[in-house]
């Protein structure tokens, strides 16, 4: 829920998917499936979807993936170039990093690192459930303390800017600007498919 709030999903649409998910309404199967695949400029790809019907996802997702010069590939092609990591983002304005470093290792955590004011926080998938719990426990407690000020906007945010599951590269490439413009459409064609 937060995840879809952070992406600015309407209520009425994040309470549908709920009673959908619940047996609340009525909702048509759906599959989960992961796609492998190279993209421009040889980058490994990963594309997780969520579909009714599985030919015309697969037919789609391999359309977009070869429009930008790629190729989709078989499973396991490239699964083995990632890693599968939870990932959480903390404000940095919220804690210090001694503070935070201190929950989330005793949680579980595997590491931490600073980008862009926000610390992020990475897990083991197994103890994503635990981490997070001891995250938004311990911001919340932080949240509750007289001598931290919040506005009434400030009390909405979501505890955590972000709390998923990825593939992290185990290796990283640098891409020249007319490939990395590629990359980037092909992520947007794909993040703004159906």
């Amino acid at each position: 829920m937060d995840r879809a709030r952070a992406e600015s999903m309407p209520k009425d649409s994040i309470e549908r998917a709920i009673k959908k998910g619940t047996g609340e309404l009525e909702a048509d199967e759906v599959s989960e499936l992961t796609y492998e695949g190279i993209g421009p400029g040889g980058i490994s790809l990963i594309v997780e979807a969520v579909t009714d019907n599985r030919n015309r996802t697969g037919g789609e997702v391999r359309n977009l993936i070869e429009k930008r010069g790629g190729t989709l590939g078989k499973s396991g092609s490239v699964a083995w170039k990632f890693d599968r990591r939870g990932v959480f983002g903390v404000r940095a304005e919220e804690t210090t990093e001694e503070e935070l470093f201190e929950i989330a290792i005793d949680a579980g955590a595997e590491n931490i690192e600073e980008e862009d004011d926000v610390f992020l926080v990475f897990t083991k998938v197994e103890d994503f459930d635990a981490v997070r719990s001891a995250l938004e426990g311990f911001l919340r407690q932080k949240r509750e303390k007289p001598e931290k000020k919040w506005g009434e906007s400030d009390d909405e945010r979501p505890i955590l800017t972000r709390s998923e599951v990825l593939y992290l590269p185990k290796i990283s490439i640098e891409l020249d600007a007319g490939t990395a413009r590629k990359v980037l459409g092909l992520i947007d064609d794909l993040e703004d498919h159906d």
